[in-house]
Parts: structure tokens; C-alpha cells; sequence
């Protein structure tokens, strides 16, 4: 009884999750995860990662020459949208919140409609 008191915290119910899959069921979770410790900068800059890697791997082509010339594999649109993802993220001037976090998903979302 002991050890089951000590294993769960007061307070906090414990709660089923189930297996997420996909894109949008991956920006759910982690900005579920961002949510309960307020880490917003955080989970914008695995989404940010995962983008990354995924272009990578689509194109076969390093992460730097994507980012140097983002319209040769996103378009004008999605080029314009990367950008836009990267300025928030990049944006050290305000407490990064849940909103940044929100456009950022945005944005990439957007750059990946081609």
C-alpha cells in the first residue's frame, strides 16, 4: 500500500493516453506534453526538428540546403510559411507561450500544403 501511495501523486488523476499516430496526432501530443510543464519553446523546436528531418528525408537532401533555398522544395507559399515559423522561434523578445507554439504549428503545417 506503501509503495502504490508513493508511486501516485496526490491530487493528480492518472489518466489513460492512447497511442497517437501521424503528424497532427504527434503536434496534439507534444504540445499536450509543452502544456503540462509549460514548455511551449520547447515542443515549437521539436516540431521544428521533426519538419526538418522529415524534408530531409522526402528529398534526400541535407537539412542546410533546404533552409538556403526553401521555395525549390516548399514553393513560394511554403517557403514563405518556413520563414515565417522560423522569425517566431527566433523571436527571444517576448515570453514564448501556448500562441507561439500555435503559429509555429501553423506555419509548418501550411509550408507542408504544396
Amino acid at each position: 500500500v506503501v509503495a502504490i501511495t508513493l508511486s501516485v501523486r496526490f491530487g493528480f488523476p492518472q489518466m489513460r493516453r492512447a497511442l497517437q499516430r501521424g503528424g497532427r496526432e504527434l503536434v496534439d501530443a507534444v504540445a499536450d506534453f509543452a502544456q503540462s510543464r509549460g514548455q511551449y519553446r520547447w515542443a515549437a523546436i521539436q516540431l521544428w526538428e521533426r519538419f526538418l528531418v522529415d524534408l530531409e528525408k522526402r528529398y534526400s537532401t541535407p537539412r542546410a540546403k533546404i533552409l538556403r533555398d526553401p521555395s525549390q522544395y516548399l514553393g513560394q507559399d511554403g517557403a514563405a510559411h518556413l520563414v515565417m515559423a522560423r522569425d517566431v522561434l527566433n523571436d527571444n523578445e517576448h515570453d514564448f507561450k501556448r500562441i507561439h507554439l500555435n503559429q509555429v504549428t501553423q506555419h509548418l503545417v501550411r509550408a507542408q500544403q504544396r
